[in-house]
């Protein structure tokens, strides 16, 4: 039987590297074992053992007609590529169908203006119109503007600053005036001759004039008539 292989196979058998082979196909030194098979060759294996060891016996006229025979029809090429394979078309996706809306239920787009729905309550006798409703809140939101705008140009100050600002200055007045008695007591005593101590002239003036603030606080402003019937 003959056998053949390919130059890496017949290599591998007699335990040499690709490269001898190749070298000696190459410089002629097998030649004879040499098979055409598609865009290659294939060795004769007892053939090219005789050409490149030496061993063996010289080639029979049958080992060289079979060499030179063309390959069985019926042994097809490795190298013949197989017909491409044809994809399976796909089929279209089919488009989801649209949900038929329930009638127990219709959508607000299609339910008329003025009619109600089935199972809402109904708007109070004297609730706004939805065009009223949307004017207040176009006048609220007109309005937060202006306010906005005013406070950034400085026209309208915060009522927290407003706040902040008078209690500042509300004891910045009464610290003042509390510091009567201490700076003017002393001197009035001895303007007027009265035989008390400048410390309690200063005192009783303190004492009074805490009294008036504390009223002015309450909102229990002191006239002349209130203070004649005290």
């Amino acid at each position: 039987m003959h056998e053949y292989l390919t130059p890496a196979k017949y290599a591998e058998l007699r335990g040499v590297s690709r490269m001898a082979i190749s070298k000696a196909i190459n410089d002629g030194r097998i030649s004879q074992a040499l098979k055409p098979k598609g865009k290659r060759f294939m060795v004769h294996v007892r053939v090219a053992d005789w050409e490149y060891t030496g061993d063996g016996e010289t080639p029979s006229d049958e080992e060289l007609a079979d060499i030179a025979a063309p390959w069985p029809a019926t042994n097809k090429r490795r190298d013949q590529k197989a017909p491409p394979k044809k994809k399976p078309k796909r089929k279209p996706k089919e488009k989801p169908k649209a949900k038929a809306s329930s009638p127990e239920t219709p959508p607000a787009s299609r339910v008329p203006a003025g009619r109600l729905v089935e199972g809402l309550p109904s708007p109070p006798a004297n609730s706004p119109s939805l065009a009223q409703s949307r004017a207040k809140r176009e006048q609220y939101l007109a309005q937060l503007a202006q306010l906005d705008y005013e406070e950034k140009v400085g026209e309208r100050i915060p009522a927290g600053v407003v706040e902040q600002e008078r209690f500042s200055h509300g004891r910045t007045i009464r610290d003042a005036i509390l510091n009567i008695p201490n700076r003017v007591g002393p001197a009035l005593a001895a303007a007027l001759g009265i035989d008390v101590d400048a410390h309690t002239v200063a005192v009783t003036m303190e004492a009074e004039l805490r009294d008036i603030l504390q009223d002015l606080v309450d909102g229990n402003i002191r006239t002349s008539e209130t203070s004649d019937s005290a």
